[in-house]
């Protein structure tokens, strides 16, 4: 079979808790030679580990080991084709998720995963861009390649890299956050910056600039409101002052920060939405989103017809149902 018996792994996993020195994988490895079981049960019993399937509980120095000595099954995992077999499909994810914990216990990663892994670790799959961030972590010199990172073409690119960076702690990025900050098009990238630079412990006060903000929010809406948008009541919005001298906001701005969200598609707000809201007197600010969550609620759970047009809808599928018996 392709896994070690329930049992056999429950008794194995049990062995190596209460017997001193622990057994690691390349002991387990050798043993399984000996009596003529095929090693490669004990890396698929690791590798196709989740929630409902335990496997062989070792972790970090007891296990990378042994897949130094086999990287080609690392290199299987990763390069599975899952349209031609069905149990790949099935475990393909756990399978790499697994993977990619056992190359970040590695005291450096292996050379020759070092250009998937930086591909995945500035791109957009969140869930893998993480985990190859953390394989990575070791990788000597890394910061100057994340930091020209922050100017490549692709905005997902360099939202995942300034991202990284305020993770990392890198204050030596500073001025070059700060540069491409100031070339950044794209909101939603910016506010991740700004996010970093928080992190780095950058004062975000000096990026509140109400004038260019207006400027932004003109700019935005000239394009108009988006399809999809059109049922939001923007007449009603709520009045809002700055903090700072008590002027209002002007209503482009807040027609603007609820057209720059629904293009955004993410309940949360960006760091930039909340550094701006961070600046209006406090009760006009939860009146504010009070107002956007109370229509946005009501927009979702309006009746798609009048109590006429169902009654009549109800009718005809009776007739429809009678018809079939």
């Amino acid at each position: 079979g392709n896994l070690i018996d329930f049992q056999a792994v429950h008794i194995l996993n049990a062995y190596r808790k209460e017997r001193e020195p622990k057994l690691d994988l390349r002991r387990l490895a050798a043993i399984f030679s000996a009596v003529g079981l095929d090693e490669r049960l004990i890396a698929a019993n690791i590798l196709m580990r989740s929630q409902w399937f335990s496997g062989l509980e070792w972790e970090g120095e007891a296990r990378w080991p042994f897949f130094a000595e086999h990287l080609y099954i690392l290199q299987e995992v990763f390069e599975l084709q899952i349209q031609r077999d069905v149990l790949a499909r099935y475990w393909r994810g756990d399978m790499r998720r697994n993977a990619f914990a056992i190359l970040s216990a590695f005291p450096q990663v292996p050379e020759q995963f070092v250009p998937m892994l930086w591909e995945l670790a500035l791109g957009v799959n969140k869930s893998e861009r993480y985990e190859a961030q953390a394989c990575l972590n070791t990788y000597p010199d890394k910061e100057p390649r994340i930091i020209a990172a922050l100017f490549d073409g692709k905005k997902d690119v360099r939202a995942a890299a300034a991202e990284w960076l305020g993770k990392l702690g890198s204050t030596e990025a500073i001025p070059m956050l700060q540069k491409a900050f100031k070339k950044e098009r794209y909101e939603e990238t910016k506010g991740i910056m700004i996010h970093a630079m928080e992190q780095l412990g950058v004062p975000i006060e000096q990026f509140v600039d109400h004038e260019q903000l207006l400027k932004e929010a003109q700019k935005g809406l000239k394009k108009g409101i988006p399809a999809k948008l059109q049922w939001f009541p923007f007449e009603r919005l709520p009045v809002v002052h700055w903090q700072q001298d008590s002027t209002q906001v002007e209503p482009d701005i807040l027609q603007w920060f609820v057209v720059q969200a629904f293009k955004m598609k993410n309940p949360d707000p960006s760091p930039l939405l909340r550094l701006y809201c961070s600046y209006f007197h406090q009760d006009e600010r939860e009146a504010f989103g009070k107002y956007v969550l109370q229509s946005w609620i009501a927009e979702d759970t309006k009746p798609k017809y009048t109590r006429d047009e169902a009654s009549d809808l109800a009718d005809r599928d009776v007739q429809q149902m009678k018809g079939y018996v």
